[in-house]
């Protein structure tokens, strides 16, 4: 029932810090690569496009 910003909101210090932590600082190193070769520097950007990208399935929205 949360719009895409509030999912993004709720989620970024809560499940948005697990990803920054586990995947992308400490574990995933393909994971980062990917990003990087698509321009995406920052974990908090990281952890935004999955997010969103997670929402997105979850809601089987294409915004």
């Amino acid at each position: 029932t949360l719009t895409e910003d509030e999912f993004f909101m709720e989620s970024h210090f809560t499940l948005g810090m697990g990803i920054r932590n586990e995947w992308i600082r400490n574990g995933n190193p393909e994971l980062v690569k990917f990003f990087l070769d698509q321009g995406v520097k920052h974990p908090d950007d990281m952890s935004a496009m999955i997010l969103t990208s997670y929402y997105r399935y979850l809601t089987n929205s294409n915004d």
